[in-house]
């Protein structure tokens, strides 16, 4: 007897842009042309007509710049347009949140310090003087994670502002870009990037649980361990959260009807909008008022030690799917054909992962010892429906 055929969900159309959004992203366009003279020579800004609201934005640099001597080579290479290619997402709320800026094409080395957190802190773009230009002033300060999100000051939720000019921060971005940035020549691979509409539908899409929300400040996992022994043992991808806010939350949890099992929370920066999605460890964190959480969910989500993070226990889908990237060749030439095989098993430990982020995994030999850490980016994620998704638990 043949299998009865799965109905498919019938997918509505995508929300649209309200006429005050849409007038104010056609101002920001008069704008622009307005101030073609500034842009000349630096940006250029194409906008398709059936697509309002993603602006492609072509970055031109001076050959007399490494990145710009960079993009000639780029281009004898592989016939691409000497450009640096950008995008801009509006909101269906924009102007009352901020446009998300990200890289396309080709890929960016941006110079960093490692900091006493183990973080990863942009170098500070010089002064008119020569000098290092102080925190308090350093709006044009630029990060990027291997996604080719473009995390900066004036974009980031907690300081945006309505009024804010965008003509003003894409040239402060070229002239951050034009002093500090490198190509990534060892790479033509574009960037990628999750769906404009799983970017709008990202806090929807999750149901909080038990009304879980809490909001602690942020420490490495890895430095409480090297003090607190047990938590050297916490698998990977899970945060720890203090013992009374965890006993709290799982009780709120298994007492609104969920089964047992590992618990999946959203950690939010409230200041940036990024999010990454991660188990919740069955030990307690030591200290009172902290979340601990591993350095790589740190990093990405631009977040120093004592940052402030928030917390929500959430539903995730069932992955059905997921397409890797390894962030060097290195790891083929450790791995070997055997990269299917490997990864399977690497990420079996992982209770949730989340497009568009890297997570850290540990790749092992023959006799089953580790032999290497690696990170590798999450591409795309799938549910049971074969919906794409910006987060799924793992079976």
């Amino acid at each position: 007897m043949a299998a009865p055929r799965r109905e498919r969900e019938v997918l509505q159309p995508p929300p649209r842009h309200g006429d005050a959004s849409r007038r104010r992203i056609l101002a920001e366009l008069k704008r622009a042309e307005a101030r073609s003279r500034d842009l000349a020579g630096r940006a250029r800004i194409v906008v398709q007509d059936d697509a309002l609201d993603t602006w492609d934005v072509e970055l031109r640099f001076l050959a007399d710049f490494p990145i710009g001597a960079d993009l000639a080579e780029y281009a004898r290479r592989t016939g691409c347009p000497e450009v640096l290619l950008l995008e801009v997402r509006f909101p269906l709320l924009y102007p009352a949140d901020p446009p998300v800026l990200r890289a396309v094409r080709p890929r960016l080395r941006l110079p960093g310090i490692v900091d006493d957190t183990d973080g990863w802190v942009p170098s500070l773009p010089s002064s008119p003087t020569g000098g290092s230009t102080s925190a308090e002033n350093a709006t044009q300060v630029v990060q990027l994670n291997f996604g080719g999100a473009l995390s900066l000051q004036q974009l980031a939720p907690a300081s945006w502002k309505a009024s804010a000019n965008l003509v003003d921060i894409l040239l402060e971005v070229h002239t951050f870009l034009q002093t500090s940035a490198r190509l990534d020549m060892d790479s033509v691979r574009p960037y990628t990037w999750a769906s404009n509409e799983l970017v709008l539908s990202a806090t929807m899409a999750f149901p909080t649980v038990a009304h879980s929300i809490h909001r602690f400040p942020a420490a490495r996992l890895e430095r409480a361990a090297c003090v607190f022994p047990e938590l050297a043992v916490v698998p990977p991808g899970r945060v720890v959260l203090p013992q009374e806010c965890a006993s709290e939350v799982l009780s709120r949890a298994f007492g609104a009807g969920n089964s047992g099992g590992v618990l999946h929370v959203e950690v939010k920066n409230p200041a940036t909008g990024g999010r990454v999605y991660a188990g919740l460890a069955e030990t307690f964190a030591p200290q009172d008022g902290a979340v601990l959480a591993p350095s790589w969910i740190l990093r990405q989500l631009f977040l120093r030690e004592g940052d402030e993070v928030r917390i929500r226990a959430v539903n995730l889908p069932l992955c059905s799917f997921v397409r890797l990237q390894p962030h060097s060749r290195e790891f083929y030439d450790v791995i070997g054909d055997r990269a299917q095989a490997a990864l399977q098993e690497a990420l079996a430990p992982f209770p949730a992962l989340t497009a568009g982020l890297s997570v850290l995994v540990e790749l092992r030999g023959a006799g089953g010892a580790v032999s290497m850490q690696m990170a590798v980016f999450i591409a795309r994620l799938e549910d049971e429906n074969g919906q794409e998704v910006l987060a799924a638990k793992m079976p």
